[in-house]
């Protein structure tokens, strides 16, 4: 199988080329790749060694066009089995003599004669493959055609300036060069981080011709490197085979952290040809912080006094320095509180101090006695520093804080608790405390124990307190006094909050009445109500929209109840005399607050006797007719409405005596009557 594997150039001598599809030529050098189907021309003295992948060098040698095919690197048959004449000529022994000595046949041959005839055009020579006949060959193999590979050696086409005899008097051929690409190339930092790189990395040629870097921003090459200055600072060193080294200086310290600035060379990298590109490599570098440096404006500037109840503020001022960009500055503070008062920084760097005088810890300080509040400071870039103040006590009376409100709930909540304290700078002092009026008040009491305590108890039975309704309250104050026994007195005010409930009203009046079956069928009553929450408004409703079994009841807004029997109802109708019924209401008054009381109103229907009314069942049925001697026996039949209940029955009769027969009737008002036909009447 023929071997499409590129071959390389791993050794040339003088000038060698690649003729092209379009018949330019390419250059060799060292290192460069001949695709398989080249045709390769080598000038007068120049000669050129090849490695094909797992094959012998191949020798060109000068003056030559040869083909270089796929089946240069396969193996040769073997030459005994093609001989057909052995070699004659002195020109082959001396060369089988200079190969077999491993001797190089062009140093001591004419360079015709060191390549064996093989049929060249003009007389001249073919391509040999010299390196592999020196090991795979006898000297008496040389001269013998080989079936098996065929001729070993490789027409010549002739090319412009190239002789089919190899003369040396040829003219050397116009060469085309493809020049190198040459890339941009960036790099990436921080400001204190050397980077390094290579710039020949994505560098490359066409003709696969090794590259060099000849200058570096307009400075050549030399062969210790050379150290430019990037467009925006830094050093650039590069080192001929490509590598660079970056040093960022101190040219980028003003760079805040995360922001980036770049910086730029170019290069020029050439062929062996002498062809240029040239790129740049960009490097971008990436701040990073630098501490600031903070110091006071003026002596003690990051210290400050204030005096209770005296000197309420101090103020100062501080520097700062900072190499980056724009962080030259404090984080600005407004009130930032502390323990005894609140701080102020602004982007300069002044600050202000106020006390909070009514600090309970400031108040306490005596004379000689001293708080101290520190605050951080910061500036953009984070770094903190401190500013220090120090509060200078006074001699204080005694001060009060603690609890000085409370709430009672009429009905509810009577009593309320709290506590009062006292500080004072004069520790020894024994403290006494009093209430104004001995604690009595319009609706209740305070007291006071030793330690501050105090107690408030609600006079709930008070009328003023039981008339509150929700929502409304009465409030007292008590003026609480503590003397430390040296004329230092302070007062406090207790203020207690009374709140009110909803009362529930209470109902009263008429809850009873009656009415009679076709009598008296409407009956009325009146029923009150009282409230303690004089200021409530209070509804009159009745259940179930006052809609009664027997009748209907309703109720109006001053209470005055009625109720109206249903006359027709027939369960009214069939009540007898003596008899009665009763249905009950329930009456609700609501004031409005979820005070809400029912009363229920029970009303007696009583019953009367209701005549009943006979008639003849049918047409007629209330007479009838007997004939002597014929007609015996008649009957019909009365029907009875009444409606008083049970009422609608006849009374039975059974064979009443009549004057001239007898007379039946059942129940249901079915009657019979049958005549004494031998009365003689």
């Amino acid at each position: 199988m023929a071997n499409t594997s590129p071959a390389v150039v791993n050794e040339i001598s003088g000038r060698a080329w690649i003729r092209n599809s379009d018949g330019s030529l390419t250059e060799l050098h060292q290192g460069s790749k001949v695709p398989a189907g080249s045709d390769i021309v080598t000038a007068s003295g120049a000669t050129v060694s090849l490695q094909v992948e797992n094959g012998m060098p191949i020798v060109i040698g000068e003056g030559r066009e040869v083909a270089v095919n796929g089946d240069m690197g396969g193996p040769l048959a073997d030459p005994s089995e093609a001989a057909v004449a052995p070699p004659t000529g002195t020109d082959s022994d001396r060369l089988l003599a200079a190969l077999q000595a491993g001797r190089d046949p062009f140093d001591e041959l004419d360079p015709t004669a060191a390549i064996v005839a093989g049929g060249g055009d003009a007389g001249g020579s073919s391509f040999v493959r010299l390196a592999r006949i020196l090991e795979t060959t006898t000297p008496l193999d040389l001269a013998y055609t080989n079936p098996g590979r065929g001729d070993d050696s490789v027409p010549r086409a002739l090319g412009a300036g190239l002789t089919g005899d190899g003369d040396d008097g040829a003219t050397t051929p116009t060469v085309t060069n493809t020049a190198p690409s040459a890339l941009n190339d960036t790099g990436r930092g921080d400001q204190n981080t050397i980077i390094r790189g290579n710039l020949l990395t994505n560098d490359s040629d066409p003709d696969g011709d090794p590259l060099a870097i000849v200058s570096v921003s307009g400075r050549p090459m030399t062969s210790g490197g050379v150290s430019v200055t990037g467009t925006n600072g830094g050093t650039f060193t590069v080192l001929p085979d490509g590598s660079y080294v970056f040093t960022p200086g101190t040219g980028f310290q003003h760079l805040p952290e995360g922001q980036t600035a770049t910086t730029t060379i170019s290069y020029t990298v050439t062929d062996p040809s002498g062809a240029t590109s040239t790129a740049t490599v960009e490097v971008t570098v990436v701040g990073v912080n630098d501490p600031a440096l903070i110091t006071p404006a003026g002596a003690d500037d990051d210290k400050g006094t204030v005096k209770e109840d005296t000197t309420f503020t101090t103020n100062g001022k501080l520097n700062v320095a900072d190499v980056d960009d724009g962080e030259a500055r404090f984080v600005v503070q407004s009130g930032q509180a502390g323990q005894h008062g609140t701080f102020s920084i602004d982007a300069s760097g002044s600050w202000v101090y106020n006390l909070n005088n009514n600090d309970a810890r400031v108040q306490g300080l005596a004379v000689g006695e001293t708080l101290t509040e520190t605050f951080t400071v910061t500036t953009a870039d984070g770094t903190t520093g401190t500013v220090v103040v120090t509060i200078q006590g006074t001699n204080d009376v005694p001060t009060l804080s603690g609890q000085a409100a409370g709430a009672v709930t009429e009905d509810t909540t009577l009593a309320a608790t709290g506590k009062l304290d006292v500080a004072d700078v004069d520790t020894s002092d024994t403290h006494t405390w009093t209430i104004n009026n001995n604690g009595a008040g319009q609706y209740g009491a305070l007291s006071i124990d030793a330690n501050g305590n105090w107690t408030y108890n609600l006079t709930n039975g008070n009328p003023t307190v039981q008339a509150l309704g929700v929502g409304e309250s009465l409030t007292e104050k008590f003026t609480v006094t503590v003397s430390d026994g040296h004329g230092g007195v302070t007062t406090q005010e207790v203020s207690i909050t009374i709140n009110g409930t909803n009362d529930a009203p209470v109902v009263s009046g008429e809850t009873t009445g009656s009415v009679t079956d076709g009598g008296t069928t409407s009956v009325t009553g009146q029923l009150g109500q009282t409230d303690v929450d004089v200021n409530d408004t209070h509804t009159w409703t009745v259940g179930n929209g006052g809609k009664g079994d027997f009748g209907s009841f309703t109720v109006d807004n001053t209470g005055k109840w009625t109720y109206n029997l249903d006359d027709t109802n027939t369960t009214v109708k069939g009540l007898k005399s003596g008899e009665s019924i009763t249905e009950t209401f329930t009456v609700t008054v609501d004031d409005g607050h979820g005070g809400v009381t029912s009363q229920q109103v029970t009303v007696t229907i009583n019953g009367t006797d209701d005549g009943a009314v006979i008639n003849p069942a049918q047409p007629g049925d209330d007479a009838g007719t007997v004939t002597e001697d014929v007609t015996l026996t008649v009957g019909g039949k009365l029907n009875v409405t009444d409606p008083d209940a049970g009422q609608a029955v006849f009374v039975a009769q059974t064979n009443a005596a009549g004057q001239h027969g007898t007379f039946s009737i059942d129940a249901d008002g079915k009657w019979t009557y049958n005549l004494t036909n031998n009365d003689p009447a």
